[in-house]
């Protein structure tokens, strides 16, 4: 650490503050200016309309809604939301990011403009984090002020950080973490230290994780220098002490945490997450060539989320770093290889993403590395030697001839762009150097330039001529409206007591969440951690109504899906009532000219009974469509569940069973298969699949429909070689998307397998199946079949399993209660999606839950006349708690020993 001279010391802290918040609002205004020209807000139409402004606006209504309660004198609070998907926990929505608990003081009808806020106070407070670690470490405040503008503006933020908020935090958490590790290992206190990582571990488990690696490497690096300056024993000391107080501050971040692991645990993330190629080679090549040009590029990709565009200056800095500064900040120089080999090799984002997918989101890290080099040479780039001069400009030299190569081959725009502002900058460089007037005020003239480069990579990055990156960002005015005036509020205004779900064919990329901010009970969830035996239940029956991994849109219009999960009513376009599940009929006085709202006759309450259960093995030898039909007879069970279930109730495991068995689907399906002609328009058959020879190429193709039978499209081993393209299956009166993934594609559900359904038919008659291809690109396509499910029958079936209900039911907070009458030993399914947080009492009693028909709670009940309750806890929440309140003692304690410790040996002032 070098001392500051007197110019530096007249810099108070408050007055780097002002200057710090001067300059990063000008530099904002630089960067996102565009947005305000276009009317545009940073709420990106893809994840932030869809997930991060419905969920913060739950947040607020929520937080309002405990704290009303806590002031009342009710000091629970709910766990589960049916709002939330088909009943999630409130966690899944609910993450403690510290900055959304404002949402408490903002009405939902302004959330859009607390979320732009939070925005942009997280831009903020990351730059001055950075300003904080650069100061700590004795860097001259002009350089860290400088430094801190690259940090928070560059490509990361341009992009990553504007499309996802979240991952803004980062940018605040790295620096601090370093901060605090740094102060540890110079012998000051460890509670800064504890607090940050429960600070980190609140904001994002995920981020705080890359965020400990990095820390964990720069603690490792700074080894060798503890143990010259404490001994072998001095420096394990210290870093036991440094993984203790870590330890600390996980446990007051616990309460959190826990439940979050749990839910990830539980999620269908980590067995369906990318299919892994090769982990030591991307499938792009020349990558370290495309990381070098792209390192001051505009808003240009580098593949697997790495995101660089930083400052033009960077480029210059490096050249000095690597001429020779870096023997003197030798542990910089190792972070930077460290962080360029986990770019050019996949092993390293799939260690950096908790061992799930190869993305490079962790980039911050490097852009963290990027900027700090820039700090320790920015007085070299104000009054170079010999020696730095030349490095300058034979990087320079070598970035123009390989831009010059690369813009040759691809023709990109933005690389001349970006030559064009080094140009520049290199112009100004020399006449910093040549003329001392400007020598004086070389930092002055360098942020200028760094200002007016920022401006033009925001245009690059967002203008409609360049990257056009602004069109992906929602209109002013128009979040909130969207949501309380679409179609789905009607949903939402539906007068009918008692507890039911509602479906709906316009629920699209957009539409997911917005049972959350409107209040109904829906069907469709976007969300990062789905519940993992829903998912494998519309997986197993090959369901188009999952879109992704993270992504459920709905039950695709399945009659017996939509009755086993308690669906009442059904919503569709006017020009759309095809889609209408069979069953559905027009309920008059709520539809009109545009939308059409359906009510079921064949809904099934909330808990209804089964007197026949099918094994598990017997259900996994079926196909898709008998897995469909198989649940309206007989319940799919773990035979171990229910022998354990038996157990638990004081029956004889063998020889006890009431119920009847099944091993079959009784249901006669009728399948055909469809012949594709060789050649359709724009698109022709091939030896593996399909070739589209353009954008929207398609087959049609002649079938009849059966009179009193659902008709499905049933598409086998149908791939795809790109990330994500949309299929579309147009027949008579509706259309169906069907989303088609590469296997190691991000958010892949791991399926090759399609039912689409068609609708159903009262009488025989002939309609036309068209398929179109939305990109042009090979197809691979196997077994292309019509799939007849008679409904003869359904009523009946229906009917059987709602006769013996959860009669008198209630729902308040985190219970259901009811009571159930049942003539012999039955299995009642409760229609909440099976999760580790339910436990069902019955007569008082605890009784053995478990999963039945894949996706539900289920529990065994003997003859007689039972009171049933049902709660529900967030898994981790009891440890998490005790945990929590354990460490935070503990960290109140250590507090006040610091301060006697600090009142018994004051800080004498020089």
């Amino acid at each position: 650490r070098g001392e500051m001279s007197m110019t530096e010391k007249k810099w108070s802290t408050g007055g780097l503050l002002v200057r710090y918040t001067l300059v990063f609002f000008l530099f904002f205004a630089a960067a996102f200016f565009m947005f305000a020209r276009a009317r545009h807000t940073f709420i990106w139409n893809v994840d932030g309309g869809p997930q991060y402004v419905p969920y913060l606006a739950y947040i607020g209504k929520y937080l309002r809604e405990f704290f009303a309660g806590l002031f009342s004198g009710n000091f629970s609070h709910r766990m589960i939301d049916f709002s939330i998907g088909m009943g999630s926990d409130v966690g899944a929505v609910f993450r403690p990011h510290p900055l959304d608990f404002l949402s408490v003081f903002v009405p939902v009808k302004d959330t859009a403009l607390l979320y732009q806020a939070i925005m942009v106070l997280r831009m903020y407070l990351g730059g001055l984090s950075f300003c904080a670690f650069g100061r700590y470490c004795g860097q001259k405040d002009r350089a860290v002020l400088a430094g801190s503008m690259i940090y928070v503006f560059c490509g990361y933020t341009f992009v990553l950080g504007i499309e996802h908020t979240t991952f803004l935090s980062a940018l605040i958490v790295l620096p601090l973490l370093l901060l605090t590790a740094q102060r540890m290992m110079d012998k000051k206190s460890g509670l800064p230290f504890a607090l940050v990582t429960c600070i980190g571990f609140l904001s994002n488990y995920y981020f705080m994780y890359m965020c400990t690696i990095a820390m964990t490497i720069y603690v490792l690096l700074s080894v060798p220098g503890l143990v010259r300056k404490e001994g072998t024993r001095g420096a394990f000391c210290t870093v036991v002490r440094m993984v203790l107080f870590y330890l600390l501050g996980m446990g007051m971040s616990a309460a959190a945490l826990l439940p979050i692991a749990s839910k990830l645990a539980d999620s269908a993330r980590l067995d369906k997450e990318t299919a892994l190629q090769n982990l030591w080679r991307y499938k792009e090549g020349n990558r370290w060539w495309k990381l070098f040009v792209n390192l001051i590029v505009p808003h240009r990709k580098t593949g697997s989320n790495t995101y660089l565009n930083y400052s033009v200056l960077a480029l210059p800095a490096l050249a000095v770093f690597l001429a020779g500064k870096w023997k003197a900040h030798k542990r910089t120089a190792a972070a930077l290889l460290l962080c360029i080999a986990g770019l050019l090799v996949p092993a390293g984002s799939y260690l950096m993403t908790l061992f799930s997918a190869v993305n490079n989101r962790w980039v911050f890290i490097f852009g963290f590395v990027i900027s700090y080099i820039c700090v320790l040479c920015w007085e070299d780039l104000i009054h170079p030697g010999r020696k730095e001069a030349a490095a300058v400009l034979t990087g320079s030299a070598v970035y123009f001839a390989a831009a010059a190569y690369d813009y040759v081959k691809t023709r990109n725009i933005q690389v001349l762009l970006a030559c064009a502002m080094l140009f520049a900058c290199l112009c100004g460089l020399v006449m910093i150097w040549k003329l001392q007037k400007l020598q004086r005020r070389g930092t002055l003239c360098l942020m200028g330039g760094m200002l007016v480069c920022t401006a033009v990579c925001g245009v690059a990055t967002y203008s409609w001529k360049f990257g056009d990156f602004l069109s992906e960002f929602l209109h002013t005015g128009v979040v909130m409206e969207r949501m309380e005036q679409s179609p789905q509020s009607r949903l939402a205004g539906i007068d009918d007591a008692g507890f039911y779900r509602a479906d709906a064919t316009m629920t699209t990329s957009t539409r997911e969440n917005y049972a959350v901010v409107l209040g109904y009970y829906g069907t469709s969830m976007y969300n990062s951690l789905l519940n993992g035996p829903l998912v494998e239940y519309l997986l197993e029956q090959e369901n188009n109504g999952l879109n992704a991994i993270h992504r459920i849109f709905g039950l695709d219009g399945s009659a017996s899906a939509e009755a086993l999960a308690n669906v009442r009513y059904f919503l569709s376009e006017a020009n759309d009532e095809a889609k209408a599940p069979y069953g559905f009929e027009r309920v008059e006085d709520l539809s009109d000219e545009e939308y059409t709202l359906f009510y079921n006759r064949y809904c099934l309450p909330f808990g209804y009974t089964y007197d026949t259960v099918i094994s598990r093995e017997d259900y996994d030898l079926l196909d898709a469509p008998q897995k469909q039909q198989v649940m309206l007879h007989a319940a799919v069970v773990d035979t171990q569940d229910l022998n354990e279930a038996r157990f638990a109730l004081g029956q004889q495991t063998e020889g006890a069973a009431e119920m009847d068995v099944l091993h079959d689907c009784p249901d006669e399906i009728l399948t055909e298969t469809v012949v594709l002609p060789q050649t359709g328009d724009g698109v022709y058959l091939t030896e593996g699949g399909i070739h589209a020879e353009r954008e929207d190429a398609c087959f049609t193709i002649p079938y009849q429909k059966r009179g009193g039978y659902d008709c499905y499209l049933r598409l086998e081993d149908f791939t795809t070689d790109l990330s994500l393209i949309r299929v579309d299956v147009t027949s008579k009166g509706q259309s169906t998307a069907v989303a088609l993934r590469r296997a190691d594609a991000t958010y892949a559900t791991g399926r090759d397998d399609y039912m689409v359904r068609l609708g159903y038919a009262d009488r025989d008659e002939e309609d036309t199946l068209t398929i179109s291809f939305r990109a042009e690109s090979d197809y691979g396509l196997g077994r292309v079949s019509l799939v007849y499910i008679p409904m003869e029958g359904y009523a009946e079936a229906v009917a059987k399993l709602g006769s013996c209900a959860l009669d008198d039911m209630t729902f308040s907070g985190n219970t259901f209660t009811g009571t159930v009458s049942t003539q012999k030993e039955q299995i009642m399914v409760f229609s909440v999606p099976y999760s580790r947080g339910w436990k069902v009492y019955a007569d008082g009693e605890e009784a053995s839950s478990f999963r039945v028909n894949t996706a539900y709670t289920g529990v065994l009940l003997p003859a007689g006349t039972h009171d049933i309750r049902l709660t529900y806890t967030s898994p981790g929440t009891g440890t998490g708690l005790w945990i929590c309140a354990v460490c935070v003692i503990l960290f109140v304690l250590l507090c006040v020993r610091e301060r006697k410790r600090m009142g018994q040996h004051p800080v004498q002032k020089a």
